[in-house]
């Protein structure tokens, strides 16, 4: 039998994975964000998140879950919700990652377990695992972190103020509360189907909803629906590594450490400075993923992952419940 530390070892190898995963998709998405026009980016988004289905529904479970996930009386305005709801995140996405440097939206993106508690707590009434001068403390102090890293990228740093609010980088700023809304109401309908069949269901619809949708625009306005090569590759590679083999590593760190949330979570703090490598070796194809790698950026992370990892550590075994054993809790 396996011991606790044998299951830390395993999920925190698993964790550390998908960290990886997930922090590569805004450096890889960032030179399509920055050429292609709204409707380019939306299209293709939509296109590998389609790619991604396959690896989503990989198991049986989730194949068979995919299917009851449909069959449902109630499931229609379900799925409509929480499309509605990640489709404004999609849209704040393609505006922040179209203006703001990649790492600047992941230091962002970052913020999501405070979201994700204070979402959990509103909707399924899950206590937040801290006090509450301890909870908004941390996201204080791990927000403060952020705006320095998006400082740090600003311009010539002539006013605070004005460099900041500038920037499309405030755009990010929603995103984590959209995404840990999308994740948390799924989580509350569907808790009985397998956590990668219901998402495969999610990307499905939102796919066969946006396509035509931005298809239709193209057309109208003349604009090619494959711009170049080189960015597109790189944007469904990075969306299949995060939305499908990420998550699917992220689901297998919560197994192995018995839905261990804040433990995985901790792995998160990785995901800037993972960002910023991978933008640095990009950088010398694509000069736009080229960043300030000062003092200001140094200390915007290390005061972000502070706040993060001090609430992910009094998280440990009392974080809001997630997936476990391939099911949504």
């Amino acid at each position: 039998m396996q011991t606790p530390a044998t299951n830390r070892l395993r999920g925190g190898a698993f964790a550390l994975v998908a960290a990886a995963l997930i922090a590569a998709q805004p450096p890889l998405s960032s030179p399509a964000a920055r050429q292609f026009s709204p409707a380019q980016f939306v299209f293709l988004t939509q296109i590998g998140l389609l790619l991604s289905i396959p690896f989503l529904l990989a198991t049986r479970d989730s194949r068979e879950d995919f299917v009851r996930a449909f069959g449902r009386p109630a499931s229609p305005a379900k799925f409509a919700a929480i499309f509605a709801v990640g489709a404004a995140a999609l849209a704040l996405y393609t505006v922040s990652l179209g203006g703001a440097h990649p790492v600047v939206v992941v230091a962002i993106l970052c913020l999501a377990p405070f979201w994700a508690a204070l979402v959990a707590r509103i909707v399924t009434k899950t206590p937040i695992p801290a006090s509450p001068g301890m909870f908004f403390a941390c996201l204080a102090v791990s927000f403060l972190g952020a705006t320095a890293v998006a400082w740090s990228q600003a311009g010539d740093h002539a006013g605070l103020a004005a460099e900041l609010l500038r920037g499309s980088w405030l755009f990010a700023v929603p995103i984590p509360l959209f995404a840990s809304l999308t994740g948390t109401l799924t989580g509350k309908w569907f808790s009985d189907l397998n956590a990668s069949g219901v998402i495969a269901a999610n990307v499905l619809i939102g796919a066969l909803a946006l396509i035509p949708v931005t298809l239709a625009w193209l057309l109208a306005r003349g604009e090619p629906l494959l711009p170049q090569l080189g960015p597109t590759a790189l944007m469904i590679v990075g969306i299949i590594l995060a939305d499908a083999v990420g998550r699917v590593f992220s689901q297998k760190a919560l197994q192995a450490t018995d839905n261990d949330n804040g433990f995985v979570t901790m792995f998160q703090n990785l995901e800037p400075a993972i960002a910023a490598l991978l933008s640095f070796v990009l950088s010398f194809w694509f000069s736009g993923l080229g960043f300030a790698a000062d003092r200001v950026f140094f200390a915007g992370l290390a005061v972000s992952a502070g706040g993060l990892f001090l609430f992910s550590w009094r998280s440990l075994r009392g974080g809001p419940p997630g997936a476990q054993n391939g099911r949504l809790r």
